[in-house]
């Protein structure tokens, strides 16, 4: 076969580039119902070109955030995969439309095929009820979500809020105006359609690569690395080789008491999206007793957060919750209590975890600084359920190339694990990847078992769900039994305890969780040297837990990480240069660690050369969260709220399910098993 030139390659990959992004942009502005409001002489029109203007400033500057998706049409509201995947949906009517039937024919819409009531979802006409809570949190949450970012980029940008006489609208009172605007049905039908995500492939990549073909040899390799995985894993701990020394990290005994906004708290999904008395309902047990999110706002309304650049510390972005109190203490309770001990093969530099930082002006990991885990929170759908998840994040400086010529080696690397927890505050599933979206691996517990066979729209080929270590993990910490706060039937809190709302029927360790971080078992990782593959995973006895395995070489002495909002990353500070500092204000200035396309410049891998046919933009190149595909052949992403109900089922009942009556699934009412990378499980409607 003849060799092809890596100049080639690279031409190949610019010419995809260029095919792709033809097509891939859409103009927010330049969609019904904000382009006719560009046009409008009143008070509407003037808070859209405003908008508009703010946005161009931002696109400038290079400052877009790529974490939510801007709807088009819609520039003042933000989506993420979870918000598309409870999006309220019309039952019938003029906005009852032909994918909607296909989705009721195929069965993925629980709901419906649960045959219960819908209340809230949508009016006689059959569009979404403008004054039913579901639509109106709905919408709220993106507004949030985009306030968010919005504050982010201005930051960035290093645009100042206007103020003093004259002054254009304020952005806020400008958003309200803008959202009343758009409250039409012809604006709702809109808004519905213009709610999509769009996944992370290229098909003009896959379609000038030719994929049908490409992926064979893809896939090959694919099962090799597999393999060879599962003969690591299947190696006892003991026998793991060991090229340097084990360095042992561990969550500090209060690595969650000084957190303030987590990232994912904005995108926690209001109460009125959560419908515990429908029998499809998606409902997080603890929160069913009386409206809630994490912040303790039971007011149905959404988080109203404000940029302010005065603001040293805190929050990214200067943003301020409208509620003053920290994550509530169940939730600081549960990062600590799941947060994993690491136990790294230690060859060098490249293989200590740090923050990062902007380091003469490149993103670098500042191994200066103690080690750090980068939080956030967000949740999954598993059989019409909301489950929480905890997202642990560790970065590393690189991962060394053996010779100039590796494909995988390059600046930065980071290894993500994932907790997905049950109703009892309990681990139901675990999963990982590296920050690229690459070396996808899942774990499960005794409570949840893999589904039998492939899931529906799942090819031959595709990557599915791949488990290097047999069996489930055997959690030998018994459920606690739940402190006073959270029996359901104690209505007054301690003083500093969370309100009873938030953590009825959720069985939270009975110690403080600093008691928790010494003398409960924890999940270990085994990271290997370089690549940061993980090796093996287990639970440590408590003892095991402060005592690390004897290597065959001395170990390092063991390290305490904190914990850090993900969110930071976002708008994190970078130091002026002199000549800079020498002419303007002394004031700090910020930037994202990631470009305007979720990636992080300077992390990119030759890989990219190759891989490109698969569809993924820069393979192997660090990612934001929202961005990271998981699959080189199919398609799947790490944030999919229905990833995991593809491949996996309960063993037993929900410990502690409150809430209605469990809904009857897509697989009971249609006769087959609903899932697949193309034909996920879709929630129930309001």
């Amino acid at each position: 076969m003849r060799r092809v030139r890596p100049d080639g390659l690279a031409a190949a990959a610019a010419a995809a580039l260029a095919l792709l992004g033809g097509c891939a942009s859409t103009d927010p502005y330049a969609v019904d119902p904000v382009a006719t409001h560009l046009q409008r002489a009143d008070r509407v029109g003037e808070c859209a070109r405003q908008w508009q203007a703010q946005d161009a400033a931002v696109r400038a500057a290079g400052a877009r955030d790529a974490q939510e998706v801007v709807i088009p049409g819609f520039p003042y509201l933000r989506l993420d995969r979870l918000g598309q995947a409870v999006m309220p949906v019309p039952t019938r009517g003029a906005g009852f439309g032909a994918d909607d039937r296909a989705d009721v024919a195929a069965g993925r819409i629980a709901g419906r095929a649960a045959g219960g009531p819908v209340p809230g979802a949508a009016n006689d006409a059959g569009e979404p009820d403008i004054a039913g809570p579901a639509w109106q949190a709905w919408r709220a949450r993106l507004s949030a979500l985009d306030r968010q970012a919005r504050a982010l980029e201005r930051r960035n940008a290093g645009i100042e809020a206007s103020t003093g006489a004259g002054a254009e609208p304020d952005l806020e009172d400008c958003r309200q105006v803008l959202m009343q605007a758009d409250t039409s049905a012809a604006a709702r039908q809109a808004l519905r359609a213009a709610a999509r995500v769009p996944d992370d492939y290229a098909p003009a990549w896959r379609a000038l690569g030719l994929y049908p073909l490409t992926r064979l040899g893809f896939a090959a390799g694919i099962r090799a690395w597999q393999d060879r995985t599962r003969e690591v894993f299947a190696q006892p701990l003991a026998g793991l080789p060991i090229e340097g020394a084990l360095q042992r990290l561990r969550p500090a005994a209060a690595a969650a008491a000084g957190l303030t906004p987590v990232a994912g708290l904005p995108a926690r999904l209001p109460a009125a999206l959560q419908d515990p008395t429908h029998p499809g309902g998606h409902v997080h047990p603890a929160d069913a007793a009386a409206p809630t999110d994490l912040l303790g706002d039971t007011s149905h309304a959404e988080h109203t957060q404000h940029a302010d650049p005065s603001r040293g510390s805190g929050p990214p972005g200067g943003i301020s919750s409208a509620h003053s109190t920290l994550p509530s203490a169940a939730l600081r309770a549960l990062l600590q209590r799941h947060a994993p001990l690491l136990e790294i093969d230690t060859t060098g530099e490249h293989d200590r975890v740090g923050p990062l930082a902007f380091v003469g002006g490149r993103v670098a990991v500042d191994l200066a600084a103690p080690p750090v885990a980068y939080v956030r929170q967000t949740e999954a759908l598993l059989e019409g359920r909301l489950h929480r998840q905890l997202v642990y994040t560790f970065w590393f400086p690189r991962r060394p190339k053996p010779h100039a010529l590796d494909l995988l080696g390059g600046e930065l690397d980071a290894l993500i694990w994932r907790v997905t927890l049950d109703d009892d505050g309990q681990a139901l599933l675990y999963d990982s990847i590296h920050a690229c979206g690459c070396y996808h691996l899942f774990f499960t517990t005794e409570r949840m078992r893999p589904r039998p066979g492939r899931p529906a729209g799942q090819g031959p080929l595709d990557e599915g769900l791949f488990m290097p270590q047999a069996g489930a993990l055997d959690q030998t910490q018994p459920v606690s039994a739940a402190p006073p706060w959270a029996s359901p039937s104690h209505r007054t809190a301690p003083a500093g305890s969370p309100p009873v709302s938030m953590t009825k029927g959720l069985r939270e360790p009975s110690v403080a969780p600093s008691t928790a971080a010494s003398d409960a078992p924890r999940i270990v990782l085994r990271v290997q040297a370089r690549t940061h593959y993980l090796q093996h995973v287990r639970w440590a006895a408590p003892e095991d837990a402060s005592t690390p395995q004897p290597p065959r070489g001395a170990p390092l002495p063991p390290l305490a990480y904190g914990f850090v909002d993900e969110d930071t990353l976002r708008s994190l500070p970078v130091a002026l240069a002199p000549s800079t500092a020498a002419t303007a204000p002394p004031r700090p200035a910020h930037r994202s660690v990631y470009d305007p396309q979720g990636l992080i410049p300077g992390s990119e891998r030759l890989e990219r050369f190759l891989f490109w046919p698969m569809g993924i933009a820069s393979a192997g190149q660090m990612r934001q969260w929202g961005r990271q595909a998981t699959a080189f052949v199919g398609r799947r992403h790490f944030d999919d709220p229905r990833l995991l109900d593809r491949y996996f089922e309960r063993v037993a009942p929900a410990p502690g399910a409150t809430g209605g009556a469990p809904m009857a699934s897509p697989a009971s009412a249609t006769g087959g098993r609903a899932g697949g990378d193309t034909a996920p499980r879709d929630p129930p409607p309001f």
